[in-house]
């Protein structure tokens, strides 16, 4: 025997088998273990040891009692129970009920639990007796125990009942914590209760929590009875109700007369709650139900079932009609008429629809349902009865109906029809639906008379309804749209039959999309209507003209939106308006109509406007027979309006890409057509600006290896080293277009690179050239220049030249030097080429051969050829011959020096100019392109522009010349460069920030700002001849910006001290006339920082210019005194020593006092002599010792003295220093004479000699004297 599959524990079982019975004790512990379901497994075992298994179902019913008092007990066996094949365990516990029970009148003995001794005859037992609710009480107590327990122990009449197999050992009660408490009764928080519930569809309600308080919790804590006032249960007295006391719920399933009678009656129930000390409360509840017309059409459905039908079959009855389709019936509009039990157990269910009409009577609806469940003879159809088994069996299905069901009725609506959704642009048709309309004598829609409405707009503007075709034609109108200020048309359709009783519904229609972008983007068509086009509608006007419109511009209808259309009756002058309507204005993104959606600009002007217009915005001639010969077109406009106020450019068709391939060492060409954009206002693609740019959308510079000539419309790309180390093997670029209106467009530009490589030569040449074309052109067209002159001028020596690109760079030079360096492939150490590039000087004169100069003559001009090959094992660098002189730059210049050809020679190579040469720094690092000082390798030229801010940090530098030769050995020389200050100049600035609009990843500043320097020479000197020579004060570089403060060099002195003084109010006017040449001027001789456009346009070729400003600070004034005197009051065996305050002078442009030269001067303005007795330090100290003499001398006024204040530029100011001396002298009788001899070892003014001996004296006297 199991127990859910699980062997027994025959000394702890609650279970077991006893013959042909299964005997048990249900304990507390069984009760609270949560289990009510028990399989128990038997198994039969014949004398041959063969077996066979059954299994009962045992179901616990009630939970574990609430225990009020409790005995123990224990007991020692005298019989043995040894032979029960039950464990003696289990067989003590029955025996003990069956005992224990006789003792009391009810068979209410419950085991707590039982607990085997260590003796096996010995055993202790814990039982209670169920209690009633109102035994937890004293006097509970007293009728229990007085039959157990007398003075404490137990009673004869229990000894007597067990002393024929037990013997009694002790017993004992056990009280109940829940008896020690206070006992209240559960408080309602609400009665009486009244709920209303739904009639169809059945109910479910559950009391809620809050409905009773009580010390054990809310109503879910107690027990929950629902009676009737009589006290019998609620569902036995209501066969429709059901009560689920676990979940204090209430459900059922009342037929139509069940809630008429409750409703009537007000039928009373009871509900009792129950707490765990037994108590109770009762309150009043009553159930009202939702009543709805009484049905004129009802189902009749007979069933037969497998078994009597329970309230959970009528709501599965509910669920099963509810999904089987019908609207009318879904589960919350079915009601119950009556469910009957007839013959044989059948049973007839009778249910009605609660979302019906039944006045008028839809009796084609109703039908209709019913022809869903069975067919004209009132069987089921294979359909229904399906869905309803298994669960029912269906007999007949028959409809039954009463008045005015039966009466001739109105046409009803069977289907409203559905509401349409179209955009604004098209036709649209729409055919009213047959099923919308029923009329029980004429039929369906087509046989009625149909009409259609509207009462919030006119119809005739863009709706025609046929009668007799029941079709309704609409044309969206984006005027009459706007003017109706909804999107939303609702129509009244009527239907009348033959006795003209009529049904109506509404039909809307939903208007969606952007019809703001119609009216801004309009097209306006003025024409005259001829005589075969006069007996059209308005409507069949606009249709033809949509039906010609869509054929001449190869576009659908539903692509041609209406704007307005008018008409004078009286005259045939029609004007007709519409746009283009792209299929994105009907997705859902453009279902409202939002100022901030996108105009389909491509399509527009792709589709429309280019073949509406010719290039200068004609109508095209084909256009204007697009009407044939019903309508003259008299005139074509475009109104445009908001967001196409200004088109921007598009690519054409076919052109949103350009997909260019390269080898690996390759160089291409793509020619773009002036088609390849186009813009309504401006034209193609020749007609608007086109910018070159990045993936990251950046102009990309003039010397990258991938650009346009945009002159001659041509894309040049150039693989160098740069891009083959590339890990990329796709590029990506764009080409805007920009028109006049600053609207852009783009295509995409893909350069695939083919990853095959190609068998290097082991050597490299290097072409040094200075550049003669135009500044604009892109280096990727140079270089594709002179790879075409290196293929030609080698093919008159070879067959064939492949050449691979290094790199193309620009080099440190000015105007425009260039450096090209390249290799071939499949050429080996005997190559032709490199023998040829070895001879390319001349050995008699050292000069370049003729025809190789000439060979790229018409762009650049040749200076050397270099070459750097492995071939060759010489391991000797190039040796330095003749040193380098320092050089000298001075300002107002551009400092220029060639280099010897003999500052180098090579074993191999020869002289200077056939080597590789650069410039470093005093490390040994090459120059920075923002260094001063340069190097053009191209013409082995150093050059430089000093600059006065450079100057000021450090005036001379040291550089080395590396001269590497043709197996890459180097060798170095170094030189110094100093800045020397002249000429000596008095400077007012220009200050300029600017762009350069060949900026290049390879341009070193000084090359910026020797073009700029030469523009600015060249524009001054347009209208003077003298003073063009520019200063540099500051040149910096912020990324592609650049900053110059610059002076004409027009005062120039002999020395640095006069330049130093400055100018003077009387050079304003000449100053001024400086600055006019580039900053408008006033007619009172004010300079603005309004720039003249003559000079703006002059630089720009070269520079775009952001800001230019000018400053007088040259113009030198003297100190400003801030006081007019000073006056100081020194006293007599004091020494004196007083400051200048910082603020007594100021100056423009050193500052305050500190930073000023002071001098003391006497009463006559004469600087104080050595031996006067108050003297001036270099810290800006007056000091001095007060003697007798100078008491005596001092005039009544006091001494007078002058501090005068010097500038920078040697300007001065003076103010009054007045000393006037204490007057009192103390009286002394005895005085020291003292000798002495002076160490300072030179002349010192007689005052600091005073003031130091007086200091060592007091020291001496009393060195705590200060």
């Amino acid at each position: 025997m199991t127990v859910n599959e699980q062997p027994i524990d025959p000394q702890n079982s609650w279970i077991a088998i006893d013959g042909a019975k299964i005997t048990g004790v249900v304990t507390n512990a069984v009760l609270k273990s949560g289990f009510t379901k028990y399989n128990v497994t038997i198994r039969a075992i014949n004398k041959h040891n063969l077996h066979s298994d059954t299994w009962v179902e045992i179901t616990i019913l009630g939970t574990a009692p609430q225990l009020f008092y409790q005995y123990e007990m224990t007991v020692t066996e005298d019989s043995s129970l040894t032979q029960s094949s039950q464990s003696p365990g289990l067989a003590r516990q029955i025996d003990m009920v069956k005992r224990l029970k006789q003792m009391f009148t009810y068979d209410i003995v419950n085991v707590v639990e039982y607990q085997q001794m260590i003796n096996n005859k010995q055993f202790n037992l814990i039982w209670s007796v169920c209690p009633l609710p109102n035994k937890c009480t004293t006097e509970g107590l007293s009728e229990s125990e007085k039959k157990l327990i007398q003075a404490g122990q137990p009673t004869q009449e229990l000894i007597t009942l067990l002393q024929t197999e037990y013997q009694l050992n002790s017993i004992q009660s056990k009280d109940s914590e829940a008896c020690s408490g206070p006992l209240n009764p559960p408080v309602p928080t609400q009665d009486p209760l009244e709920v209303e519930v739904p009639l169809c569809g059945g109910f479910r309600y559950q009391f809620p929590s809050t409905l009773f308080t009580d010390e054990d919790g809310d109503a879910r804590k107690l027990h929950l009875w629902l009676l009737t006032p009589l006290g019998a249960r609620a569902g036995a007295f209501h066969d429709w109700l059901l009560y689920i006391e676990k979940d204090q719920t209430i459900e059922g399933v009342p037929t139509y007369v069940d809630g008429a009678l409750y409703n009537k009656e007000k039928t009373e129930l009871k509900l009792v709650a129950t707490d765990s000390t037994g108590l109770t409360a009762t309150i009043s509840f009553y159930l009202t139900f939702k009543m709805v017309p009484q049905p004129k059409y009802r189902y009749q459905i007979s069933l037969s079932p497998f078994n009597p039908l329970k309230i959970d079959d009528y709501h599965t009855f509910l669920n099963k009609i509810g999904s089987f389709g019908m609207p009318e019936l879904v589960r919350k509009y079915i009601g119950y008429w009556s469910y009957r039990t007839i013959a044989n157990g059948n049973m007839i269910i009778e249910f009605f629809s609660c979302n019906v009409t039944y006045n008028p009577c839809n009796l084609y609806r109703l039908q209709e349902i019913k022809s869903e469940f069975s067919d004209s003879n009132n069987f089921p159809t294979t359909k229904f009865r399906d869905h309803m088994e298994p669960d029912f069996n269906v007999g007949l299905v028959a409809g039954d109906y009463e008045e005015p069901c039966g009466q001739s009725n109105p046409p009803v609506v069977i289907v409203t029809p559905p509401k349409q959704i179209i955009y604004c642009c098209g036709i649209f048709q729409y055919t009213i639906p047959e099923r919308t309309f029923f009329d029980s004598e004429q039929g369906y829609t087509r046989h009625l008379d149909l009409s259609l409405t509207s009462s919030t707009f006119t119809m005739t503007s863009f709706t025609e309804f046929s009668s007799q075709s029941q079709l309704l034609m609409l044309i969206p109108s984006a005027s009459v749209i706007s003017d109706h200020q909804s999107q939303t048309f609702v129509y009244q359709l009527k239907a009348t039959d033959n006795t003209q009783l009529f049904q109506v519904t509404s039909l809307t229609i939903d208007i969606l999309g952007p019809y703001s972008i119609l009216h801004e983007c309009s097209i306006k068509i003025s024409m005259t209507r001829l005589s075969i086009a006069s007996s059209r509608t308005n409507l069949q006007t606009i249709q033809y003209f949509i039906q010609r419109l869509a054929s001449y511009f190869q576009v659908t209808e539903e692509e041609i939106g209406v704007v307005s259309y008018s008409a004078q009756s009286s005259s045939t002058s029609v004007v007709f308006i519409w746009s283009y309507c792209s299929s994105n204005y009907r997705s859902q993104a453009y279902q409202t109509d939002s100022s901030t959606l996108k105009v389909d600009y491509y399509n527009l002007q792709i589709k429309i406007l280019r073949l509406l217009f010719d290039g200068k915005r004609k109508v095209q001639t084909s256009f204007l027979s697009v009407f044939s010969s019903q309508f003259s077109i008299q005139n074509v406009e475009t109104q445009f309006t908001g967001r196409c106020r200004d088109l921007p450019p598009t690519p054409t068709p076919g052109h949103h890409e350009i997909v260019i391939y390269l080898s690996y060492g390759g160089y291409v060409t793509h020619d773009y057509l002036d088609n390849y954009f186009y813009d309504y206002e401006d034209g193609d693609a020749f007609s608007l600006s086109l910018t070159f740019l990045n993936s990251q959308n950046h102009t990309v510079l003039i010397d990258h290896w991938i650009n346009i000539d945009y002159s001659l419309h041509t894309i040049y790309a150039i693989v160098d080293d740069v891009i083959r180390a590339s890990s990329s093997s796709i590029f990506i670029y764009y080409l805007r277009a920009t028109d006049s209106a600053s609207q852009t467009a783009f295509i995409t530009i893909t350069v695939r690179r083919y990853t095959t490589t190609f068998v290097w030569a082991p050597f490299n040449i290097t072409y040094s050239l200075q550049y003669t074309g135009q500044s604009s052109m892109v280096y990727v067209r140079q270089s594709h220049y002179l790879i075409n002159s290196i293929i030609q001028y080698f093919s008159s020596i070879t067959t064939y030249v492949f050449v691979l690109v290094r790199g193309f760079y620009q080099i440190p030079g000015y105007p425009q030097y260039k450096t090209i360096v390249f290799s071939v492939a499949r050429e080996t150490c005997s190559s032709k080429v490199l023998e040829k590039v070895k001879t390319v000087y001349s050995s008699a004169n050292g000069q370049l051969d003729s025809n190789l100069k000439s060979s790229v003559s018409q762009m650049f001009t040749l200076h050397r050829v270099t070459y750097e090959s492995t071939c060759s094992s010489n391991p000797d660098p190039p040796s330095p011959v003749d040193p380098l002189p320092d050089l000298t730059v001075s300002y107002c210049m551009v400092f220029n020096y060639n280099l010897p050809s003999t500052l180098f020679h090579d074993t191999i190579d020869g002289e200077t100019n056939h080597l590789g040469l650069a410039l470093l720094d005093q490390h040994g690092m090459y120059v920075s392109s923002s260094s001063w000082f340069q190097l053009n390798a191209a013409t082995m030229q150093l050059y430089a522009v000093a600059i006065q801010s450079y100057a000021q940090q450090q005036s001379t530098y040291t550089y080395q010349i590396q001269a590497t030769n043709s197996r890459g050995l180097s060798n170095k020389v170094s030189f110094k460069a100093r800045m020397d200050g002249k000429p000596f100049t008095a400077d007012c600035y220009l200050s300029m920030s600017f762009t350069y609009k060949f900026m290049t990843s390879n341009v070193v500043d000084i090359d910026v700002l020797q073009r700029f320097i030469s523009m600015v020479q060249e524009y001054y000197g347009r209208s003077t001849s003298t003073g063009k020579e520019v200063k540099i004060k500051m040149f910096t570089r912020v990324s592609n910006s650049f900053n110059v403060s610059w002076s004409h060099c027009a005062f120039q002195y002999s020395s640095l001290q006069l330049s130093q003084q400055g100018l003077t109010e009387n050079d304003r006017n000449r100053i001024t006339q400086i600055f006019s040449k580039y900053l408008v001027t006033s007619s009172t001789g004010q300079i603005s920082n309004q720039i003249i456009s003559d000079f703006k346009t002059f630089m720009s070729s070269h520079f775009t210019i952001q800001s230019l400003t000018a400053s007088y600070d040259c113009i030198e004034e003297p100190p400003v005194p801030s006081i007019d005197k000073l006056r100081v009051f020194p006293k007599f065996c004091q020494l004196f020593n007083e400051s200048i305050p910082i603020t007594a002078f100021h100056d423009r442009r050193d500052g305050n006092t500190r930073n000023l030269a002071l001098t003391l001067l006497d009463e006559k303005g004469r600087p104080v002599s050595s031996d006067s007795w108050l003297q001036m330090d270099a810290y800006q100290y007056v000091y001095g010792v007060v003697t007798e003499d100078v008491k005596k001398a001092a005039p009544l006024a006091g001494y007078q003295y002058y501090v005068q204040a010097r500038d920078s530029s040697g300007r001065t100011a003076n103010i009054s220093y007045i000393v006037k001396v204490a007057s009192s002298i103390k009286s002394f009788d005895v005085y020291f004479r003292l000798g002495f001899q002076s160490q300072y070892g030179e002349s010192v003014p007689t005052a600091t000699l005073l003031n130091t001996l007086v200091q060592k004296l007091s020291k001496y006297i009393d060195p705590d004297d200060t």
